[in-house]
């Protein structure tokens, strides 16, 4: 229906699907060197062996409307945070908006391409969207608690590696006070850009 964004696990391949003009650029732009890069290593090479880039059916600015029959859905481009292009997806017959990675559920967030200025305001925007049902990219879904949690995430995660004496003690921080979150390997992205680059190891 629709990419949410153009990272690899949510969009490789979804030509049928519609997605911010920013999302198809980069989906143009990185796909193929990804796949390529991914067949040559070992340990995924099987799973990229038959994936091939796509660009999107459609594109669009800030909204894009879906009919699916007895319902539809409403794409919206909050502005840029977990990568340039995010958008949300808002089915209003079920109370219900899909984040995309603008939110994760019990999951260290990824900031590889984040938009550090522009998180708090997506999120923001978000949260004012009058639904019951938030359904992360990432995660179990719920309520509204999902995008103030992760509000307090970014918080959190920003002071705990501000306030390390050294990166190592900034994972060790995160860890102790995330101990149930996935994806630990996130936290390095965490650490390329909350601390100083002239003293990561």
């Amino acid at each position: 229906m629709v990419a949410t964004h153009h990272h690899t696990d949510h969009a490789l391949g979804a030509s049928w699907f519609a997605a911010h003009e920013r999302c198809a650029a980069a989906m143009l732009a990185q796909h193929p060197t990804i796949i390529k890069e991914r067949r040559a290593t070992p340990a995924l090479s099987a799973l990229f062996a038959g994936a091939e880039p796509y660009a999107p059916a459609a594109t669009f600015g800030d909204t894009f409307r879906i009919d699916l029959g007895d319902a539809g859905a409403e794409a919206r481009h909050l502005g840029p945070g977990h990568t340039q292009g995010d958008c949300i997806v808002l089915i209003p017959s079920e109370r219900a908006v899909a984040c995309g990675d603008l939110v994760f559920s019990v999951y260290h967030f990824n900031y590889e391409e984040a938009d550090l200025k522009g998180l708090p305001a997506a999120l923001d925007a978000l949260r004012s969207i009058q639904v019951e049902r938030f359904v992360p990219g990432h995660g179990p879904s719920g309520g509204m608690e999902l995008a103030q949690e992760q509000a307090r995430h970014h918080r959190t995660v920003a002071h705990l590696i501000r306030d390390a004496s050294s990166p190592t003690e900034a994972r060790v921080a995160i860890r102790a006070r995330f101990p149930t979150y996935r994806l630990e390997v996130s936290i390095e992205s965490a650490l390329s850009r909350f601390w100083p680059s002239e003293s990561q190891p």
